[in-house]
């Protein structure tokens, strides 16, 4: 029993220091078409740094071009790691991301990537404000012709 005390005890001590570690406030990203960049922050409370840790993102909607899964060193303070990603279609995607170690989960949370619509968005405006510009062009050369000839035959029988 004395064993089995001793490794509950030295269990407590690593999963205490772990504690001290956690990915950082949840937030949600925008990618401004279908392909951007996640940046992940992990905080250290750490005097030193955490070697092989695996931080890992998990959608399978979204694809990682550089990896989902990486292994890391966490120094102590504040940590930023940048995954690549990308999706096929727009909307709204929830991202799981594990920190651990040796198979014991240090933190996990998930965050929201949405795709932003505002490029479909735009190139609708522009086509519209283009196409007004046409319209309007015509008009006036319409305008012109019509009315152009009327003062044009008054001017000449005058």
């Amino acid at each position: 029993n004395a064993s089995l005390s001793y490794l509950a005890s030295i269990e407590a001590v690593i999963k205490g220091e772990l504690s001290r570690v956690s990915i950082g406030p949840k937030r949600s990203f925008t990618l401004s078409s279908t392909q951007g960049k996640l940046n992940i922050d992990i905080n250290s409370a750490l005097d030193y740094p955490l070697a092989g840790v695996t931080l890992r993102l998990e959608n399978p909607a979204l694809t990682f071009p550089g990896g989902g899964s990486r292994v890391v060193t966490i120094e102590p303070r504040e940590n930023r790691f940048t995954f690549d990603v990308d999706t096929n279609r727009k909307g709204s995607f929830l991202v799981d991301i594990v920190l651990e170690a040796g198979g014991i989960v240090i933190d996990s949370t998930s965050t929201t990537v949405n795709t932003s619509i505002i490029n479909t968005l735009a190139v609708i405006l522009l086509a519209a404000v283009a196409g007004l510009v046409v319209l309007s062009a015509l008009s006036r050369r319409l305008l012109l012709r019509l009315y152009g000839d009327r003062h044009s035959h008054r001017k000449a029988s005058g």
